[in-house]
Order: C-alpha cells, then sequence, then structure tokens
C-alpha cells in the first residue's frame, strides 16, 4: 500500500525542475500536515495527480505568501480568498481555486489580478462569471482514491462523523438532538462543546489525523455530512462526500443543492419531510439497500470524482487560461495600437481644424481687403 502520509511530505518539500512541463504553486494557509486544514489536503489531492503526470509542484504557507514564487514557477493556484499572486512574475499564469466563501471571494479577492477562476460548482461558477473577465470553469474537489478507496474493514461503527464546530452553523447538531436513544454517533472532530448535552447518542473523540479519517470512513455503516453556509446557498458540496462514499460508507447531507451536477442525487438528504432520525433507520434496517446504494455512488465517485479526474480538467482549463490571457494581450494590444491611432487622428483633426481656422482668417481678410478696393475705386469715379 502507497505511504500515503509518506507522499504528501515529498510534494510538500517541492518537486520543481527547469525539465516539468508546468510547476505549479499552491497558496495555501499552513503547509503543517498536522493542522489537518482542507484547503491543503484539497491541494494535496489535486498535486499528487499531478506529480504523476510529470508536473512540478509546492505549496507556500501563509508564513511566506510575500516572498517571490519558487524558480520555474509557470502557475500560481490560490485556494484562499487573502491570498494573491502579487509577487509571481508577470508570464506566470495566476488561477484562483474557489471551493466555499463565494460571496466573501468576489468581495474581498483581487480578482482582477487572476488570469483564470476555478469554483467548486456551477452556481459558485456562474456567480463569478458575472463579475469576473477571466477564463472560468468548475472544478469540484473530489477524493484521493489511493487513500481511501482502499477502505474494506470489518463495520463496526454504524454513525460516523468528522465534522469540527468552530462556531459556523451546523445544523446537524439539531437534528442529532432530536435522534432518541439507541442510535450511536461517533463524533471525530475539534470544537465539540456545543454536544456536551446532547446526551449519550453521541460519542466523542479526539480529532484523527487527515490520513486517519479514512479508515474511520472506512469502519462506518454510515457517515454523516453538514453544510456550512459558506457552501450550502451555492451548492459547493464538501470532501467528506466524496471520501466517505469512496471508503465504502452511505453519505447522509442536509444539502441536495449542487448533488445532480454531480451525478450524486441518489445521495439521501435531510430535510424537514425527511428527517435524520426516519433516513438512519431505513438504512440501517436496510443492510441490502444501503449496500446497493452505496456500491451504485461509490462506483460513480470512483469513476468521476477521484482527483486523477480532477488533474485532466486542471490540465484542460490551463490551457483553457492561457488562450483567454493571449486573446487577452493581443486585445490589450489592439487596443493601444487604437488609442495611439486615436491620438494620432485626434491631432490630424486639431491640425486640420487649425488650417481652416486659418483659411477661414484668409478668406475675411482677403474679403475685406477686396471690399476696401472696390469702394475706393467707387468713390474716386464719383
Amino acid at each position: 500500500m502507497t505511504d500515503i502520509r509518506g507522499e504528501y511530505r515529498r510534494l510538500l518539500r517541492g518537486t520543481h525542475t527547469e525539465s516539468n512541463q508546468e510547476n505549479v504553486v499552491f497558496y495555501v494557509h499552513s503547509t503543517s500536515l498536522d493542522e489537518g486544514r482542507g484547503d491543503l489536503f484539497v491541494a494535496l489531492g489535486l498535486a499528487r495527480a499531478l506529480d504523476v503526470r510529470g508536473w512540478g509542484v509546492s505549496f507556500l504557507g501563509l508564513e511566506h505568501w510575500h516572498l517571490d514564487v519558487p524558480p520555474h514557477t509557470t502557475i500560481t493556484v490560490a485556494m484562499l480568498q487573502d491570498a494573491t499572486p502579487g509577487h509571481a512574475r508577470d508570464d506566470v499564469l495566476r488561477l484562483a481555486w474557489v471551493r466555499n466563501w463565494v460571496e466573501d471571494w468576489v468581495e474581498r479577492a483581487p480578482l482582477a489580478e487572476f488570469d483564470g477562476i476555478l469554483a467548486s460548482s456551477e452556481a459558485a461558477e456562474a456567480f463569478i462569471r458575472k463579475r469576473f473577465m477571466g477564463a472560468t470553469a468548475t472544478l469540484p474537489i473530489g477524493v484521493d482514491a489511493g487513500l481511501f478507496a482502499g477502505q474494506d474493514a470489518l463495520r463496526d461503527v454504524e454513525i460516523s462523523t468528522t465534522l469540527n464546530l468552530w462556531g459556523h452553523d451546523r445544523g446537524l447538531v439539531d437534528d442529532i438532538r432530536k435522534l432518541p436513544s439507541g442510535f450511536s454517533v461517533h463524533w471525530f472532530g475539534n470544537g465539540l462543546k456545543a454536544l456536551e448535552d446532547v446526551g449519550e447518542v453521541v460519542v466523542i473523540h479526539d480529532p484523527v489525523d487527515f490520513v486517519d479519517v479514512a479508515g474511520v470512513y472506512g469502519r462506518s455503516k454510515i457517515v454523516l455530512d453538514d453544510l456550512t453556509p459558506s457552501t450550502r446557498e451555492f451548492g459547493c458540496q464538501n470532501s467528506r462526500l466524496y471520501e466517505g462514499l469512496a471508503a465504502g460508507a452511505l453519505v447522509i447531507t442536509n444539502c441536495a443543492e449542487g448533488l445532480s451536477e454531480l451525478g450524486l442525487s441518489g445521495v439521501p438528504v435531510v430535510t424537514d419531510n425527511a428527517p435524520l432520525e426516519a433516513i438512519l433507520q431505513q438504512f440501517l434496517d436496510d443492510e441490502e439497500g444501503r449496500f446497493r446504494l452505496v456500491s451504485d455512488l461509490r462506483s460513480h465517485v470512483l469513476l468521476e470524482h477521484t482527483y486523477e479526474v480532477r488533474a485532466e480538467a486542471f490540465m484542460q482549463f490551463v490551457e483553457k487560461a492561457k488562450r483567454h490571457v493571449a486573446s487577452r494581450q493581443q486585445i490589450m494590444g489592439l487596443q493601444d495600437e487604437n488609442a495611439q491611432l486615436s491620438a494620432e487622428c485626434r491631432l490630424l483633426r486639431e491640425a486640420l481644424d487649425g488650417a481652416e481656422e486659418e483659411i477661414r482668417r484668409f478668406r475675411a481678410r482677403k474679403a475685406v481687403h477686396i471690399s476696401d478696393r472696390v469702394a475706393s475705386m467707387f468713390w474716386r469715379r464719383r
């Protein structure tokens, strides 16, 4: 089995070389695997697939955003709205990947500094496209199949989740409060004080390392997901959706938006008409039905939503963004030419206007001169 953690560390050390087809720099909050930040692990998933394809990758954490990009860099990817590519050379392609906080990106990030923007849902891309003149495309986040797809352990955990509670609105907490005794939700995460009054339904665990999350999902029959307001409005589905399904667990979420475009409309969604208790009871009682549904969803995820698939789409977008930049530069060149021609025409017009004024004045003086001569001749004859 591949040492994924070792692979991640190798990539974090950087793999840029002059001979690579492209060399990508990901701007992330931190390059520490121990912090468990989603922006880093999403970037690492894509980077691992790009590395296999001969592209170099490297990462800049927050404390290094002010530095120049590493040598041989050809592409930068901002994973957060505060990360700007201002220290990249002019010949570097500047991209952003908007995975959440879509409106915040539009309001705070200097979009004009980017050559292309990727968004993790169609609704997010449409929102950005109305406000950004560069290349855009939809690129959902995905799953590192090498880490999550090999989970076939005995499923001795009925229900689990790995949600962190950092003060964001988590509707899942209220849904779990409504569960009667008899259910057991194993919750691995940070900031779980809000669960202290939930009772025996929740079994609280310390957060687990990202690499070990695969083992939790691999032991689980059902994984619960919950989209915060930063993702729910635009249907930007979480990594947990793809990872849980790839690991063979049934994922239950609280947001239907975005599922259809991913081909995952079969994922159960908690609503007022389909409360969490009813969905859990249905799929815990019906092992065969759950297995069939998970099998179909898992197959689709491993076919359409791995980072290998995302890497191919990313590489195609790079070419699209390059064409867009070339077209924009050509247009800007034509605009510069047009501006220069307009300036020259304006000078000619001013010169012509000046000449016409001189002619008008000459004619006026000539007319006065002729009039004076005629008058003089008239008076002499009298």
